[in-house]
């Protein structure tokens, strides 16, 4: 939110000092989601957060099982056990619903710290690109789509020139100038 505000300020301020100028605001937008959705490099984290996701989810079912099985098996024995079988069962139940939670956000930790180191890297290669297109085409601002909130705008979309350029210079699978 602080972000808008700052760039819409920015661009009223430039406004108002280039009609002085007599020199025209050039302005663009992109969409960072759709580059990072259509870099080969974007294509490979996604689908390596994906699978290491799936491995984590088979863990949390598999605990989730167990629990479920211990459960029925302290309701199907509740007339059978004895007093201190049946505390020891409990207990054993209360320490293994605590061990899922921890591993459940444990892994849901993991994903998202994956997935931000992640952006954060393809991110920085962006930025680089899109200020290189900046001044390359003497644009006065470029700006995210999304974050932005821009519902319209009178210009030109780089989207497809910062993917095009990203594929260029990071290239395919390894996500290294070829």
């Amino acid at each position: 939110m602080k972000k808008t505000w700052i760039a819409a300020t920015l661009i009223l301020l430039s406004m108002s000092f280039s009609s002085y100028a007599n020199a025209d605001l050039k302005v663009v937008f992109f969409d960072a989601q759709k580059v990072l959705d259509n870099i080969e490099e974007g294509k490979d984290a996604v689908a390596k957060l994906e699978k290491d996701a799936g491995e984590k989810k088979k863990q949390i079912d598999a605990k989730q099982k167990e629990l479920v099985d211990l459960d029925s098996e302290i309701n199907r024995g509740a007339l059978v056990f004895d007093k201190d079988t049946m505390a020891k069962k409990k207990q054993d139940l209360e320490r293994k619903k605590m061990e899922f939670q921890r591993l459940y956000a444990e892994a849901q930790g993991d994903i998202q710290k994956q997935e931000m180191t992640m952006r954060g890297e393809i991110f920085k290669k962006i930025n680089a690109l899109i200020e290189k297109v900046g001044k390359d085409e003497s644009y006065d601002f470029i700006l995210e789509k999304n974050e932005g909130g821009v519902l319209y705008a009178k210009g030109g979309d780089i989207t497809e020139k910062v993917i095009e350029l990203y594929n260029k210079q990071y290239g395919g699978k390894s996500g290294k100038k070829k």
